[in-house]
């Protein structure tokens, strides 16, 4: 037993710097892989492992070539000597309160992190198992519509509906069940949501998540492990995502991408239902990249590379190198932040709009938000400032004005406003206060003009902008 334990430890130890190659390894094939680079994750996760596996093998295949031979000097650590013996020991784990070995130490620290750690995902579990069996069934107008579409996906699954979730999400080990929040509409944006989670069950992601958990337990102390499945989890969310979005066209794509802003900022606070949301604004930006932005073919030559330079790791050999995957093109600025909190009044295009306004007959060269006076203004993305002033092309009817250029041809224009907290040439990020809202200019009440521009001209901000389809609706 004793050989068979240093083994083991053996094998742990070694997934600590085999962990971090092939996370450096997996991140250089990510993007080569395209909406598939789930798939060289869960390889990072498997080479990472390997070595533990392997070691139990050794031990059962031949005592001459175990990796207890080893041992001593793989780790460079010393062992204590037994107070009765006065020898150096590998005594069995039993035996550690009696001779005082190193490996016997290991062991007790590794078995109260695994413990620990299982004792978090048994209290996960359960939350979600409560949450789940409080949600009520859904009604039978939701059923009618959520139902056949699941099955014409070939899944099967249960329907139900939760106040405790702001997002949809699937669960069920053994049968699948979507659990829906109580504002769900049957609308083609909140089905996309749908078949999302759909392409989970399909995929059966679910039951890989819950034994990566399991794996979890045994590699709780290493964070190259846990570096590799949180960007897995995040690949499985952009393949689901492309799953939905391969039958799409352009303008469905961008109305996806605002449902799922809008779906993500409905979360209020951390539910413990949800398996498969954003957890982290980094990841959020990643999807929308990804959704926004054409999905590159799988480089098969560069990923069987990459497969074999795994291989190489598992037997010990780091020395593939790898070419760097080139990077995809942005060709739409990721509007990540809703502009104002505020009452929509006026939409883009035709409009019964006063005659006194400038450069305006009934063409509205963008949308309305009526709110009171002094609300923040936030910038929708990342860009830099490139107008802040009154007279806007010549007419004081503008009031204040502040103009940001988010790069690639993209610009957002906001007018009517009230004190304004930027000059020319700041760079702001999404999220950042601008402005508050004003009544400057012609205007007939407190409220924010929005415009959006694409290489000079003017396009619908309910097309880009998050939120604004959501309070533009009656």
């Amino acid at each position: 037993m004793s050989a068979l334990w240093g083994e083991v430890l053996t094998g742990l130890l070694l997934s600590l710097p085999l962990g971090l190659l092939s996370y450096k390894l997996a991140t250089r094939l990510e993007g080569a892989a395209g909406s598939r680079a789930d798939r060289v994750w869960t390889l990072a996760l498997l080479v990472t492992l390997a070595p533990l596996p392997l070691a139990v093998v050794t031990h059962f295949a031949g005592e001459h070539w175990g990796p207890l031979q080893v041992w001593p000097t793989l780790s460079g650590l010393p062992v204590l000597p037994s107070p009765s013996e006065g020898a150096v020991s590998l005594a069995p784990l039993g035996q550690m309160a009696e001779t005082y070995s190193l490996t016997g130490i290991l062991a007790l620290m590794w078995g109260a992190g695994a413990s620990l750690r299982l004792a978090i995902e048994l209290t996960r579990s359960w939350r979600l198992h409560r949450a789940v069996m409080r949600a009520s069934i859904a009604s039978s107008d939701l059923r009618q519509v959520v139902s056949p579409r699941a099955k014409h996906q070939g899944v099967h699954l249960q329907i139900r509906q939760s106040e405790q979730i702001g997002s949809p999400f699937i669960c069920g080990v053994f049968q699948p069940c979507l659990v829906l929040p109580p504002h769900f509409r049957v609308t083609q944006a909140h089905l996309d949501i749908v078949d999302h989670e759909l392409a989970h069950a399909r995929r059966h992601d679910v039951q890989t998540a819950l034994l990566m958990r399991v794996f979890g337990l045994v590699f709780w102390f290493n964070p190259a492990w846990w570096a590799c499945e949180q960007r897995r989890q995040l690949a499985v969310e952009i393949a689901c995502d492309a799953d939905v979005l391969r039958r799409k066209d352009t303008e469905s794509v961008r109305s996806y991408a605002r449902a799922l802003l809008d779906t993500v900022r409905m979360e209020s606070g951390s539910s413990p239902a949800v398996s498969f949301g954003v957890t982290y604004k980094e990841a959020l930006k990643m999807r929308l990249i990804s959704i926004l932005s054409p999905a590159p073919s799988p480089n098969w030559r560069r990923l069987a590379i990459g497969g074999l330079g795994a291989m190489s790791l598992v037997i010990g050999s780091a020395g593939l190198q790898m070419a760097q995957a080139s990077g995809r093109a942005i060709s739409t600025p990721v509007f990540s932040h809703i502009v104002l909190e505020g009452r929509f009044t006026s939409g883009y295009g035709l409009r019964n709009i006063p005659s006194g306004l400038p450069d305006r007959t009934r063409d509205h060269g963008g949308v309305d938000v009526a709110a009171p006076l002094g609300s923040p203004v936030y910038a929708p993305a990342p860009g830099h400032v490139f107008y802040v002033g009154d007279n806007y092309q010549g007419s004081p009817a503008w009031g204040h004005v502040i103009g940001i250029d988010h790069g690639a041809g993209w610009t957002t224009l906001y007018a009517h406003l009230g004190d304004m907290h930027v000059a020319v040439g700041d760079q702001v990020t999404a999220g950042f206060v601008i402005a508050d809202v004003g009544q400057t200019g012609l205007s007939t009440g407190p409220h924010v003009h929005v415009e959006v521009h694409q290489n000079g001209e003017r396009v619908d901000p309910e097309m880009y902008l998050p939120g604004l389809h959501s309070i533009a609706a009656p």
